[in-house]
């Protein structure tokens, strides 16, 4: 075992990326969290000491105390966990389901607008901010007044796959495989990375998912990409499927029992072969390593650029990139964390 480890850990290309595999095997062969935590609150700091986050904060802190917070969800959570001191009045969401939210009264949008529409409204949803927006504007909030707070998502979750800054461009256009596409949000940053020159492939077999995909998609003005409505695995077929409508919708463990969801899945291999793609992403809940076995010739001849999830089994970190050195030995690697807990390690190759 040993010797498969300094295999990938020599094929590693910069220090942090040694760091990060080293707390990621650590936890892997011990079960100690601990080494997570370390990876999560390094990230944490890294945001919270930037510039971005600093002038953000300043901007907030000189509003006031006519400000509330749009989006009752997650990145409301962390945003709110991370600016205790802003007084905030409000947690504004279009449909609330509770009376509080972290402490703050919770309040659905219609009612606020009755009263607030002088107020600095602070929107922290990525993936639903120009709907909000839009929406707000229309009923006579001054654009002046809206602020966009997914800053916290953008620094964290929405890096991952597009920010080394090592990862190459190709000159003739880029030709994406979004595995695991789940809200549309890899396809628009992609779409971001690439400067509009490329063209994604969006595979997500979650019903529930894809109607989010178009819907995001058409709001952020993203129309070069084709929805595929399938999951992704080493061969064509069907598959028990638990669907959560979120993103840790994922292929059952229970694969080939009984089940009233079953979904089609296909192999990169079948569906892509001929497109010469550049850019694979996967994040499909520890599907990764059969989806990667689906796309052995891809690898092997094209040799595409990868971010590949590494983090839902414990045995991805080193299983993924010995099976990629296995379809191609002229692979290096990098390897980064995106989030302020134990998820979201990206293992690159390119």
């Amino acid at each position: 075992m040993i010797n498969r480890f300094k295999n990938i850990y020599d094929k590693l290309s910069d220090k942090k990326s040694k760091n990060i595999f080293e707390k990621r095997l650590m936890y892997s062969l011990t079960g100690d969290e601990s080494y997570l935590l370390e990876l999560g609150k390094e990230y944490e700091e890294y945001v919270l000491k930037s510039d971005e986050w600093k002038t953000f904060y300043k901007k907030l802190k000189s509003i006031g105390e006519k400000i509330v917070l749009y989006s009752a969800g997650y990145w409301g959570r962390e945003l709110l966990l991370h600016t205790k001191d802003i007084s905030w009045k409000y947690v504004v969401d279009k449909k609330p389901n509770r009376e509080m939210f972290c402490g703050i009264p919770l309040i659905c949008t219609d009612k606020f607008l009755e009263f607030g529409k002088d107020y600095t409204i602070v929107i922290s949803s990525r993936v639903y901010y120009e709907e909000i927006c839009s929406e707000l504007i229309d009923k006579g909030v001054s654009e002046a007044n809206i602020i966009d707070g997914a800053i916290l998502f953008d620094m964290s979750e929405g890096k991952q796959y597009f920010d080394l800054l090592e990862l190459p461009h190709d000159v003739n256009g880029e030709v994406f495989a979004d595995v695991g596409c789940y809200d549309g949000l890899s396809a628009f940053f992609f779409d971001k990375w690439c400067d509009g020159k490329g063209f994604s492939y969006c595979f997500e077999p979650d019903e529930t998912n894809i109607d989010r995909i178009h819907r995001v998609l058409k709001n952020k003005g993203i129309s070069n990409y084709e929805l595929i409505d399938k999951g992704v695995w080493s061969s064509g077929g069907r598959l028990g499927f638990v669907s959560t409508g979120n993103s840790v919708s994922h292929i059952s463990d229970n694969r080939n029992e009984d089940n009233d969801n079953f979904i089609e899945v296909v192999a990169l291999d079948d569906v892509l072969l001929d497109k010469k793609v550049t850019f694979i992403k996967m994040d499909i809940e520890g599907a990764e390593l059969e989806a990667l076995e689906g796309a052995q010739k891809i690898i092997s001849h094209q040799k595409p650029k990868l971010a590949i999830c590494v983090y839902h089994k414990p045995q991805d970190i080193w299983e993924i990139p010995e099976l990629i050195l296995e379809y191609n030995s002229e692979y290096k690697f990098y390897i980064r964390h995106y989030s302020y807990k134990d998820n979201e390690t990206i293992l690159y190759a390119f």
